[in-house]
């Protein structure tokens, strides 16, 4: 199915109502995390959303400049997003990673040779939808298994189950 994106420079104040109206408009996906340019943000779209996206983005936009006249306008850009293998394509950002002292985060794809010496694996198949462990939450919740595992040595009897809303990492 053919995509497209909306790209956009958006200043802090519009930011969240604008991503708010692009998935309105039918946005499947939006990317925030452009490192190079931390204000640019890009939404995906199939096809069949082009004409109403192109009809109201503008008009939306507008009336933004008009609430907020000392904010700079915000424009978009349009493109074509070119067919990809997406199901397999978020394997190159998901690395293999220390997570702690104690814990090794392998995706399962991955070489067990890869885990150092000493650490625990913890080995996931993420999906579509996976997190990198690096979130401050995550990162709390992994030092507060690393006071606990003297409690339950060997590790490698142990089995833990991690009931969150999240993608299992824990």
């Amino acid at each position: 199915m053919p995509w497209f994106q909306v790209q956009l420079d958006l200043p802090s104040l519009l930011r969240e109502p604008v991503i708010n109206r692009l998935f309105e408009l039918g946005a499947q996906g939006v990317d925030e995390s452009s490192t190079a340019t931390p204000n640019v943000v890009k939404a995906f779209f199939e096809s069949s959303a082009r004409a109403s996206v192109e009809k109201d983005l503008p008009t939306y936009l507008d009336s933004l400049t008009l609430l907020h006249p000392s904010v700079p306008r915000v424009t978009f850009k349009l493109e074509i997003v070119a067919e990809a293998n997406w199901a397999e394509s978020y394997k190159e950002f998901y690395k293999p990673q220390r997570l702690s002292a104690e814990f090794f985060l392998l995706p399962a794809w991955e070489s067990p040779d890869l885990v150092p010496a000493g650490c625990q694996p913890i080995i996931l198949e993420p999906g579509q939808a996976f997190g990198t462990g690096l979130h401050p939450s995550t990162q709390m919740c992994i030092r507060m298994l690393e006071r606990a595992m003297p409690l339950y040595h060997p590790l490698s009897k142990k089995s833990l189950l991690d009931v969150g809303t999240g993608t299992g990492i824990l």
